[in-house]
């Protein structure tokens, strides 16, 4: 193969041109489409999602850079499936492992026979468009990606269950812009996601264009506290930007009455600390949620809060002072038909039926779910043991490296333990 970047098979690179993962949200143009929490009503948010130009190669060896950026002979997939699930077609078999690797087990190396897809789509970019910041989102991809926008290279990234976002302001144009997304199914990351599952690849969750301001609402971390007594609550809200803007925040309790709002100028990050009295406390049973509403420039971002307060003694839960038993099942992504992808409608469903049969907890085995499952287990009132995108032999013996990557192999191992 002769791709001038060889990124997913050495452990020098996770991610090329990537932004610092962040938390989960969508800015929406007024305070109303910020409440509803529907991310297809942001004028911000631009789906890339449909059917897309693609070409399937069985090996890598035949695959060149020049043939990757002039190349014309596709057919069509759905965004987002996993493309052994577009049967009859060629595109691979699905293989379910649980402790084996689907390859000869010689850590970092992939092996060169390692079949990839090429997707190409076209989006339409308006003039004022191009006066925003412009990200595009990919919510999953298994197992590694290479972006290209107009034929030129944008970014990569390896880890298949949580989200890459690159910012291509500067590579799009007014009019007609392509973009091509070519995914490996092996890269040196598929030795630490090995998972009890069918072994599937592609694009399998969402992809989309978010346009942002250009000084705007990077990061948020909010860290709540309630007292032991229950009486009192506190919402510590730590922003980041990426510049120097003033932010406006607003809390709204479950009734609709207006907690605490203000303001405060954010060069950088501050900290804002909301107090709540006599709080409505989130539980399983009653899944009271706040709503902190944070605005900045044009954007209005809600995120629903649910304030609790968790404790373990004598190797019990305890939520706001009660025992509970977390009656839990193990869910992975997956649907009969697009293989790991799962519509909204399908994640809605499983939850419901998990509802009806008295289903208080769901451990994400083995990864990360798509983001807004978590936002639907907060409404609806369940617990999540959501699991990190790290699961590896425990006996993997590295006898082929260097003692530099076999020691970050292990502390990748190690930190996953």
């Amino acid at each position: 193969m002769s791709l001038k970047m060889n990124y997913h098979k050495g452990l020098e690179h996770l991610h090329v041109n990537c932004e610092k993962p962040r938390a989960y949200f969508i800015p929406y143009q007024s305070e109303a489409t910020a409440s509803g929490n529907n991310r297809a009503k942001s004028h911000n948010f631009i789906s890339l999602c449909g059917d897309w130009d693609f070409k399937f190669y069985p090996s890598s060896e035949s695959i060149t850079e020049e043939g990757v950026l002039s190349c014309e002979e596709f057919g069509k997939i759905m965004v987002p499936r996993s493309w052994q699930s577009d049967l009859g077609k060629g595109y691979d078999t699905p293989n379910y492992l649980n402790v084996r690797y689907p390859f000869p087990v010689d850590p970092p190396h992939v092996p060169d026979n390692n079949p990839c897809g090429l997707y190409r789509r076209e989006v339409f970019i308006h003039k004022d468009m191009l006066e925003k910041q412009i990200y595009i989102n990919f919510e999953g991809v298994d197992s590694c990606f290479y972006l290209y926008i107009n034929d030129r290279f944008a970014g990569y990234s390896q880890v298949s269950h949580m989200t890459s976002e690159i910012d291509i302001t500067a590579l799009l144009h007014e009019g007609v812009n392509t973009v091509k997304v070519l995914v490996f199914k092996w890269c040196d990351g598929t030795y630490l996601e090995c998972q009890d599952k069918f072994r599937y690849s592609g694009i399998f969750r969402e992809v989309f264009l978010l346009l942002r301001d250009k000084a705007h609402i990077v990061d948020v971390y909010n860290k709540i506290e309630v007292d032991e007594d229950l009486a009192n609550a506190r919402i510590r809200s730590e922003i980041f930007v990426n510049g120097k803007t003033k932010v406006f925040y607003k809390l709204i309790a479950p009734d609709g009455a207006t907690v605490e709002s203000g303001e405060c100028e954010v060069d950088e990050t501050c900290e804002i600390e909301l107090a709540v009295t006599s709080p409505a406390l989130w539980s399983d049973e009653d899944p009271a949620l706040y709503s902190l509403y944070l605005v900045s420039g044009t954007e209005y971002i809600c995120f629903p809060t649910g304030l609790k307060r968790l404790e373990v003694k004598n190797s019990a839960v305890y939520i706001n002072g009660k025992a509970v038993k977390l009656k839990g099942v193990n869910r992975h992504d997956s649907h009969p038909v697009l293989g790991s992808a799962t519509p909204m409608d399908h994640m809605l469903e499983d939850l419901y039926i998990m509802k009806r049969h008295n289903v208080n907890c769901i451990r994400t085995s083995h990864y990360p779910n798509d983001p807004r499952f978590l936002g639907l287990c907060d409404k609806l009132g369940i617990f999540v043991v959501d699991e990190s995108d790290i699961e590896t032999l425990a006996d993997l013996s590295f006898p082929v490296l260097d003692p530099i990557k076999a020691d970050l192999m292990r502390a990748c191992i190690e930190d996953a333990a």
